[in-house]
């Protein structure tokens, strides 16, 4: 079928981005990989295929099969890292295909704000939480960054969509215990050494996350 042979092809175009030898080089694997991987997504296929092949490109799937995310990074050679995320929704014949397109330049580290695809902070998305608003369903995301090669980031955020939109960043999170102050998303910075879990507990029903200190006074 297409999306066996796809698998198999982008899995080729994987392995060379990942053993890449310079900043060039993988530029130029990580394009064909964006153009190979766009134009396969649209095929029904795409929402339900396993891809187990690719081990460094994350996959998953809302619960409810209404959306499906393809998202990885890329480190450079100074240790920065750049993401790349295709959100796909079925839709009829042919899937709908967001393309989340990092933005460095515009964005603040930690926006507060209702983002759009056009604009997004850049993330490895590894949770997606359905939860129902009303009559609309919004969507929980955990999400992990290697921020610099100092810092680390998880970070919560809120997906949902408004049309064929997608907006990122909903005012659902209460900022501390007692607060009426409400986050539309949120963000947790730590260091390389350290390593923190975000999680969603489902006998709680909710998400717990390690509790972080500050190395010093400072940098509370």
């Amino acid at each position: 079928t297409l999306s066996i042979k796809m698998e198999s092809e982008i899995n080729v175009i994987l392995t060379k981005l990942r053993n890449a030898e310079n900043d060039n080089i993988r530029l130029m694997h990580n394009l064909d990989l964006r153009d190979k991987l766009k134009a396969f997504l649209v095929h029904p296929g795409a929402m339900t295929y396993p891809f187990d092949l690719w081990t460094t490109m994350s996959t998953i799937k809302s619960p409810d099969g209404e959306f499906r995310i393809f998202n990885w990074n890329v480190e450079n050679d100074f240790g920065v890292h750049s993401h790349y995320c295709y959100l796909v929704k079925p839709n009829g014949r042919e899937n709908t295909v967001i393309e989340l397109k990092e933005d460095k330049i515009t964005l603040p580290p930690r926006p507060e704000q209702t983002l759009t695809a056009e604009h997004w902070y850049g993330a490895l998305y590894y949770n997606i939480i359905p939860v129902k608003k009303g009559n609309k369903t919004m969507y929980t995301i955990l999400g992990y960054s290697g921020n610099d090669r100092s810092t680390n980031r998880k970070l919560l955020d809120v997906f949902y969509f408004k049309g064929k939109s997608l907006r990122m960043g909903f005012p659902i999170f209460q900022e501390g215990p007692g607060s009426t102050r409400l986050l539309r998303r949120v963000f947790f910075e730590y260091s390389e050494k350290a390593i923190i879990s975000v999680k969603m507990n489902e006998n709680l029903g909710a998400i717990v996350f390690d509790h972080l200190i500050p190395e010093t006074p400072l940098l509370e």
